[in-house]
């Protein structure tokens, strides 16, 4: 994941109209709008910088949705349905 992918322009709308920095549960918000359900736990755990900023911690909007599109880019893809049976 150390090569950045560009953001979609559908994902690109959300970090424009977000804020530089956001916090944890900000974040997961954002992500839950684009990639799925996400917990403010959950992203404790990604790799992300984090500083401190009037006692909360704080990181880059855009940085974290690209790492995140990249992981979300990188995830395993099942087709579903059931298979058809020839006789």
């Amino acid at each position: 994941m150390n090569s950045v992918l560009p953001l979609p322009e559908w994902i690109g709308r959300v970090v424009e109209t977000a804020p530089h920095f956001v916090d944890k549960r900000t974040l997961a918000q954002l992500f839950s709008q684009c990639f799925g359900p996400i917990s403010h736990r959950t992203v404790e755990d990604r790799p992300l910088v984090w500083q401190i900023s009037n006692g909360r911690a704080v990181t880059e909007t855009r940085a974290a949705f690209e790492a995140e599109y990249a992981r979300f880019n990188a995830s395993p893809k099942y087709r579903s349905g059931r298979a058809k049976k020839t006789a």
